[in-house]
């Protein structure tokens, strides 16, 4: 069954932490997998079914199968998508993100063994090399980016223009505002640690943002995300902790 909006469900065991026992979640996707039912909940992940009914309190495993959209996995079997764009189906850690375009540097495949009691066989798991993301993931995390959308691509592509993709999202801008608070705090603690080790001379010419800028590794922070941080007075930071 094709939806046009997503399907309101309620949790009613949490065996996650991303899950809330008594929350509402948007539903996207509901499907038969090895014959239990599992569940796409929009920017949150995928679950089996069966900890979640609707809102009139049908059981979810009871209700049929729906789709948000014709989608069209990727199928790395009959082609090779390396040199291509793909779109992720569902958001995971900081990396991901629903609906984003990728750009797959190499398509990659693992013969492997599966290992069973009386017999095993081999079969081939395929992953994605995906640019600017050093870890190759699974295949099944992305579909094939509709043939509208690729013209579009292709056509800016011809005109010289960037294309831009998920891995270029600033990892900083992925995260909650509690966990952005707590990576400031984070970076800004290491930097007055360094600023302690210095003698009192170079302390005059210190300037606390282009440190942390600096002291950063990871998320890409830029002046517009450290300023208005440390701007605010701790309590207001605190406050946002206990909301």
């Amino acid at each position: 069954m094709i939806i046009k909006e997503p399907i309101k469900v309620i949790c009613v065991d949490s065996k996650s932490n991303k899950l809330i026992k008594g929350a509402t979640y948007n539903a996207n996707n509901l499907w038969v997998h090895l014959n239990d039912k599992y569940v796409y909940l929009k920017d949150i992940g995928t679950y089996n079914a069966k900890y979640f009914n609707t809102l009139d309190g049908t059981p979810l495993i009871k209700h049929s199968d729906f789709s948000m959209e014709v989608r069209k996995d990727v199928d790395p079997k009959s082609k090779n998508y390396t040199g291509q764009f793909v779109k992720c189906r569902y958001s995971s850690g900081k990396n991901y993100k629903e609906g984003e375009i990728y750009y797959v540097e190499k398509q990659i495949s693992i013969e492997k063994k599966s290992s069973g009691y009386y017999n095993s066989s081999t079969y081939t798991e395929y992953k994605f090399k995906i640019r600017g993301i050093k870890i190759s993931s699974s295949t099944h995390r992305f579909e094939e980016i509709p043939i509208i959308e690729q013209r579009k691509i292709k056509l800016k592509n011809l005109k010289g223009e960037k294309i831009k993709t998920g891995e270029q999202t600033r990892k900083f801008l992925l995260y909650s505002e509690k966990e952005k608070i707590s990576i400031l705090f984070e970076i800004l603690s290491k930097v007055l640690i360094d600023i302690n080790k210095t003698d009192n001379i170079e302390k005059l010419n210190f300037d606390i943002v282009d440190l942390m800028i600096k002291k950063d590794l990871k998320y890409s922070l830029t002046r517009e995300d450290i300023e208005p941080f440390l701007r605010e007075n701790l309590n207001t930071h605190l406050n946002v902790f206990l909301e």
